[in-house]
C-alpha cells in the first residue's frame, strides 16, 4: 500500500491550486452514501480531501473490529509501536511533494545543515543502532548478565546514488525489522537496562526513541523546507493527510495477530484483510477521478 500510494503521490503532487477547483463528475451524496448523487459535484480538492476521510473511517472500523469485535488487547511495547507508526506517518506527510531533484538542494540551507538526503540517510542509520542496542540489552537481560559494551558495527551511512523512493523503502525496511523482532517484548523485558548517549536506560526508553528521533528530523524537514522558500503546495499538504492517517492504521493493527486479517467479524462487517485492500483500490479510484476531471 506505501508503495501504491507513493507512486500516486508522485502523479498528484504537481496539481496546481487552479487545478484543485475543477469540478469533477463525483458528487457529494456519492461521495457520504455510495449512491447516485443528484447534489452539487465535487471539485478536485474534494477528492484529496476524500483519500484522507475515506481511509480514518476505515481506520476506525478497523480498530473498532479488532478490540469489540476480537477483542484483541495491546501490551506497552505495542502501544510503543503504535506511536511510534504514528510518527512515521508524520515523516511521510513531510516530505509529501518532494522529489529526488530535492535530495542533494542546498539552496538558502546554512553551511552546518543538512540535506534531506543526509536526514534520511541519518535516520536509517540511527534506527539501526537502535534496533541493535535494544536486541543487546535483551540479550544480556535474558542471560542474567551485565549489560557491557554495545555491539561495534560499523553501518554504511551515505547513499549517493538513492532515490527519494530508495531512501524511504530502506527507512520502511528497517523500521519493519525492528519491529518484527521487538514488536511482542513483555513489560519485564522493557525494563531491562540498555545504554543511550552514554546514559542508562531501559528498553522502553530506547524503543520510545524511534518516535522521539523521528519527530525531531520531521521538523528538520519542515524547517529544510522554510530555508529554502519552498512551502508544501496544497496538493502535497493534503497528500500528506492520507500519510498521517495511514500511520494511525497500521498502528491500530499492531497486536494483531496475522490470522485474524480474515475472520468474519460478524453482522456485515468485512474481514480486516478487505478493508485493507479497499482502501487501496478506492484511493485508485480516487486518482483515476481527478485525472479524469483534469483531462476533460
Amino acid at each position: 500500500m506505501r508503495k501504491k500510494r507513493r507512486k500516486h503521490d508522485a502523479e498528484l503532487a504537481d496539481i496546481s491550486e487552479t487545478q484543485m477547483s475543477v469540478k469533477t463528475a463525483f458528487t457529494y451524496e456519492t461521495m457520504m452514501t455510495g449512491g447516485d448523487g443528484k447534489t452539487t459535484g465535487a471539485v478536485v480538492r474534494d477528492l484529496f480531501l476524500r483519500r484522507a476521510d475515506h481511509l480514518e473511517e476505515h481506520a476506525l472500523q478497523v480498530e473498532g473490529i479488532l478490540r469489540s469485535r476480537f477483542g484483541v488487547e495491546r501490551t506497552q511495547a505495542h502501544l510503543i509501536w503504535a506511536a511510534n507508526h504514528g510518527a512515521h506517518g508524520d515523516l511521510h506527510a513531510a516530505l509529501a511533494g518532494r522529489s529526488d531533484d530535492d535530495l542533494d538542494d542546498r539552496t538558502g540551507l546554512p553551511d552546518a545543515d543538512w540535506s534531506l538526503r543526509q536526514i534520511l540517510e541519518h535516520l536509517i542509520v540511527v534506527e539501526r543502532y537502535y534496533t541493535m542496542d535494544a536486541q543487546h540489552g535483551l540479550a544480556t537481560f535474558h542471560a542474567g548478565e551485565p549489560h557491557g559494551d554495545l555491539p561495534d558495527d560499523e553501518l554504511q551511512i551515505e547513499r549517493p546514488g538513492a532515490s527519494l523512493d530508495q531512501l524511504l523503502r530502506d527507512h520502511d525496511q528497517v523500521r519493519d525489522e525492528a519491529l518484527a523482532s521487538l514488536v511482542n517484548l513483555t513489560d519485564a523485558e522493557l525494563r531491562a537496562p540498555s545504554r543511550w548517549e552514554g546514559i542508562t536506560i531501559d528498553v522502553r526508553f530506547l524503543l520510545m526513541r524511534f518516535a522521539h528521533h523521528e519527530r525531531e528530523h520531521t521538523d528538520q524537514i519542515h524547517k529544510w523546507r522554510d530555508q529554502r522558500g519552498t512551502p508544501q503546495s496544497e496538493a502535497a499538504r493534503l497528500l500528506g493527510l492520507c500519510w498521517r492517517q495511514s500511520g494511525t492504521l497500521e498502528g491500530y493493527l499492531i497486536g494483531a495477530p496475522d490470522d485474524i486479517l480474515d475472520r468474519d467479524p460478524g453482522d456485515g462487517e468485512w474481514p480486516i484483510r478487505r478493508i485493507l485492500k479497499h482502501i487501496s483500490s478506492a484511493e485508485t479510484y480516487f486518482r483515476r477521478v481527478i485525472f479524469k476531471a483534469l483531462e476533460s
